[in-house]
């Protein structure tokens, strides 16, 4: 507990906000470093100026909760004991104040937060326990669980009062964001229990040891020993076959759950209908299963009335809360284009633009250096290789949470490719943000604050491009730019960089013409033709055929197109056509699956241009290369029991 000393006294009704920074390189914490508050005289803890009650809540028993069908959740900060949380008898539950036993159990642990000390970081856990106490709870059951002194320190009772309108159960998941009328709509119901049923847990309560068919005592190790039971026919331990046929490590029913649909406001419910099975916990799809539960579908595509809803399902509790309306994603769109606009490096944060404030950073420059791209490591010799001059180039986007002014173009390309194709859904104002009523759409105002970097390291005598920037390694977690003695450093100029560099201004000029941008328009495309030429002439020195792909191939078709779409000059057709395969292989693939090359920015390039300025075989030859990469990313990443795109033979990993 942390006491600090005010200069005046809180008022009531008054909010406040609390920072925990750190000093030098130490931070307070790897948790939650932030928070707000509502000064209220008679808060729970105004009574407690240590802080036990909340101490004792953080570090025991926090709370309890529904999973469904006859398990509950009982959610344990630091101070729970997993030996001593593993004996069955050491947990007293009680329903509407009537005692019951407990007949399997398992345990989920995880990283609540970090110790901000050293590295790696260690961390403390949080611990989920999952006990089945036999029957699914009814509205308005009153649950209380009480551990013993050997399961936890800290708080060891908590109380659950069942509503399936109020009481939330992880086990429902939908789209929070929400769902447009006219579209699909999908939730899953689905958790799984980590270890449960636990053969190591000690069943010592009466009911379980009978239902195991032995003395008090016996292990669940006993009862798994016999074998699993295929009866198909009959109701075993009341559970049917359905239920005895789904993974027992995950939430299981009796039959496929029926669910409702209902209003936010008034509870009503306005639409119901069964789930259907879509993976079992045991299933896989010849790779990974990576919730390893029992999903079930929940579709309400038919359901189209716009409004705030929730999704209900007797024993098991209710969703989040989520709507349905044409505009529901108007949120998530500005909620992501404010995180890009918080991102920009060299920009100052402050309102009407942003509650948080920050000061600009990175506006002294960029040191330049020798340091070639494709043949350093992530963070190159950049102090004993620098050149003693300073590039006035400033703009772009960090590379994540901190300070690394890592230069990403990638920002622009894919901003800008959004516009192109969707041009009608982007416009100026849209945004808060400073350029907002300058004639730009706001998504090619984002893209433009990227490319500002790169304009300055752009050098218009020669057209060459330093290829972005870096530090000399990653910055502390909390120190503030001003602090950071970490540097800011350009890679030396090469192909991908002019390139890259070179496209993206083709693409960009295109639409500042169309935006009514003559001016700035044409000075864009003059500095891309001038970059390409350049980035043309100078092949990177590379001994392996990937990197030449990398720097140089993939980088030069993408610019060709680019360039042929802006300006129409046959030159740079031709360029595009001799560095993609498609002309002479119509199968070829968008991305080599040896990693040869990526010609993804290319092929997207060609394939929004103009029939007239396309060779028409190519063009379907790309478009059909397109395609088969998504049909790849939709058949592989489909057959998951929680369905989104990613690359179905990739590693899920950090970044």
């Amino acid at each position: 507990v942390v006491e600090l000393t005010l200069p005046a006294p809180l008022k009531e009704g008054g909010a406040y906000h609390v920072v925990a920074i750190g000093v030098g390189s130490e931070m307070v914490t790897a948790g939650k470093t932030a928070a707000s508050f509502i000064y209220r005289a008679a808060s729970p803890y105004r009574d407690d100026p240590t802080g036990d009650a909340l101490g004792a809540t953080m570090t025991g028993l926090r709370r309890v909760t529904s999973v469904g069908n006859g398990i509950i959740l009982l959610e344990f900060g630091a101070g729970y004991s997993v030996p001593g949380g593993n004996k069955l008898a050491d947990y007293a539950i009680t329903v509407n104040g009537r005692p019951v036993d407990i007949r399997a159990m398992g345990r989920r642990s995880k990283i609540d937060v970090y110790v901000p000390v050293g590295w790696p970081f260690k961390g403390l856990l949080q611990h989920e326990v999952f006990l089945d106490i036999g029957a699914p709870l009814k509205n308005g059951d009153v649950v209380r669980v009480e551990a013993a002194p050997a399961v936890t320190c800290g708080a060891t009772a908590a109380t659950l009062v069942f509503d399936d309108r109020e009481s939330f159960s992880s086990a429902i998941k939908v789209n929070q964001v929400g769902y447009v009328p006219d579209g699909i709509k999908l939730a899953r119901a689905g958790r799984w229990l980590g270890s449960f049923p636990d053969p190591s847990a000690e069943l010592a309560t009466p009911a379980a040891s009978a239902s195991a068919g032995g003395a008090a005592g016996m292990s669940a190790a006993a009862l798994f020993a016999k074998g699993p039971v295929i009866d198909a026919t009959s109701p075993v331990d009341g559970h049917t076959a359905f239920h005895r046929s789904l993974a027992p490590w995950a939430l299981r029913f009796d039959a496929p759950p029926a669910f409702e649909i209902r209003r936010a406001d008034t509870h009503e419910a306005v639409f119901t209908g069964t789930a259907t099975l879509k993976s079992k916990g045991d299933e896989v799809d010849g790779r990974v299963n990576h919730s390893a539960e029992n999903v079930f579908e929940i579709d309400f595509t038919a359901f189209k009335t716009p409004g705030r809803y929730y999704i209900a399902i007797a024993g098991v509790g209710r969703s989040f809360e989520f709507g349905v309306g044409d505009d529901v994603y108007k949120t998530a769109f500005e909620t992501q284009a404010y995180g890009v606009f918080a991102q920009r490096c060299g920009q100052e944060l402050a309102p009407p633009y942003s509650d948080w404030e920050r000061i600009a950073c990175h506006v002294v420059g960029v040191v330049p250096t020798t340091e070639k791209r494709h043949l350093a490591h992530e963070f190159g010799k950049f102090v004993e290789n620098r050149i003693p001059v300073v590039l006035p180039a400033s703009g772009g986007h960090h590379d994540a949470g901190d300070y690394n002014p890592r230069s990403h173009i990638d920002v622009a390309q894919t901003l800008l490719t959004a516009y192109e194709l969707f041009p009608k859904k982007f416009f100026d104002g849209q945004l808060n943000i400073p350029e907002k009523a300058n004639g730009i759409p706001d998504i090619v105002d984002e893209a433009l604050w990227a490319l500002r970097l790169w304009d300055g390291l752009y050098d218009p005598e020669t057209g060459a491009v330093y290829n972005g920037t870096e530090s000399q390694g990653d910055p502390n977690f909390i120190q503030t730019v001003e602090l950071d003695d970490k540097g800011d450093y350009a890679w030396a100029p090469d192909s991908q960089g002019a390139l890259n560099y070179a496209g993206t201004l083709a693409q960009a000029a295109r639409i500042l013409a169309v935006s009514g941008q003559a001016e700035q328009a044409a000075a864009f495309t003059a500095r891309a033709e001038k970059a390409y030429a350049w980035g043309k002439a100078h092949k990177p020195d590379a001994k392996d055929i990937k990197v030449f792909g990398r720097f140089y191939v993939a980088p030069l078709a993408f610019a060709a197109a680019q360039l042929h779409r802006t300006t129409g000059k046959a030159a740079y057709h031709e360029d595009f056509l001799a560095n993609t395969p498609w002309r002479d292989n119509a199968q070829a693939e968008m991305i080599a699956g040896d990693g040869a090359y990526d010609l993804s920015l290319a092929a997207y390039a060609y394939a929004l241009a103009p029939d007239a300025q396309c060779d028409a075989a190519v063009k379907r030859a790309a478009l059909a290369s397109i395609r088969r990469e998504a049909d790849m990313y939709i058949d592989g990443s489909s057959k998951m029991a929680y369905a989104f795109i990613r690359h179905p033979y990739a590693p899920i990993t950090w970044g």
